[in-house]
């Protein structure tokens, strides 16, 4: 019996294919409009989240550094400090 549980558990997840960066994605583009709308009025999770998004899925640092700097207008620091090391990157 802990044999077959074992066995259907191990199928079941060789089943799914599981990517690392997928836990950026947004589950809707509603989701990802709220947060955008969310960010630019000041909720600085918000904008680290897209950063961290277009950063780590969507590979486009151009927009990740976009809403590094939305979450750096409003005070974050660790998005100045994001933004200080990877434009010196470059």
């Amino acid at each position: 019996m802990l044999l077959t549980s074992a066995i259907a558990l191990f199928v079941g997840c060789a089943q799914e294919v599981i990517t690392p960066n997928a836990v950026f994605d947004f589950k809707s583009p509603e989701q990802q409009r709220e947060f955008e709308k969310r960010a630019l009025a000041g909720d600085i999770e918000a904008a680290r989240r897209l950063a961290d998004y277009y950063m780590f899925s969507n590979y486009d640092k151009k927009k990740a550094l976009y809403w590094m700097r939305v979450a750096a207008k409003h005070g974050d620091k660790i998005s100045k400090e994001n933004i200080r090391t990877i434009t010196q990157e470059d």
